[in-house]
């Protein structure tokens, strides 16, 4: 069944892409509460992680802080910019949907078979599926180091979802990297802001190594 879930929102973005944001924004939306009340009536809500982390402390905090430093990054680096109601639905829309894919449904399918599996295919997977943006005519370079950061996070948000058995950490800053990335876009053009990407990517590398050895232990 998550197969059509899967092909039934390929074609509703393929749709809808050239579309007025209120309606690509209402779609996502739609679709998205939908397949939230199917999983939660197919009972597989628990399954995939969408829970609430039942024992979390300040210790929990200092392991999730580092997968805000993308947020942060943008914000910090980035040029300013704005978001309308609009952008900002479908922004939260995507971020749900690409969790409740990537590391709800896909990662808990993989780590069956082998955890190291689950994490790295996943990340590939998640990385690869940035190339959409191609279609879209957004500069090559940019989509580069688009997939490569993607990668990188992919790992470590795959690592969380294992740690805590939870999407909620990773719902939460999927939506602010999506959202600051919009805000504040990273020129491709500006050396600071590259170079400010590239230290993005090597720390959540170095990151997602030590979750993993984390959720080995």
């Amino acid at each position: 069944m998550i197969f059509w879930w899967v092909a039934l929102y390929g074609l509703l973005h393929t749709f809808v892409m050239n579309r007025a944001q209120w309606i690509i924004a209402s779609v996502m939306m739609l679709y998205t509460l939908f397949f939230l009340i199917w999983i939660c009536w197919s009972g597989q809500k628990d399954n995939i992680g969408l829970n609430v982390i039942q024992e979390f402390g300040v210790k929990d905090s200092l392991y999730l802080f580092p997968l805000s430093l993308l947020p942060i990054c943008n914000l910090m680096i980035g040029k300013d910019g704005c978001i309308d109601f609009w952008s900002s639905i479908f922004i939260m829309s995507v971020a749900i949907i690409e969790e409740l894919f990537f590391r709800g449904f896909m990662l808990h399918f993989f780590v069956r078979q082998s955890r190291m599996l689950g994490v790295l295919l996943t990340s590939i997977i998640f990385a690869l599926f940035h190339c959409v943006n191609l279609i879209q005519n957004d500069d090559h370079i940019y989509v580069f180091l688009q997939v490569i950061c993607a990668f990188s996070v992919g790992l470590c948000f795959a690592a969380t979802t294992i740690k805590y058995n939870s999407l909620i950490p990773c719902l939460v800053v999927h939506f602010l990297i999506n959202v600051t990335g919009i805000i504040n876009p990273i020129s491709v053009g500006n050396t600071k802001e590259v170079c400010g990407l590239w230290i993005c990517i090597a720390v959540y590398l170095f990151y997602a190594v030590f979750l993993y050895k984390e959720i080995q232990e």
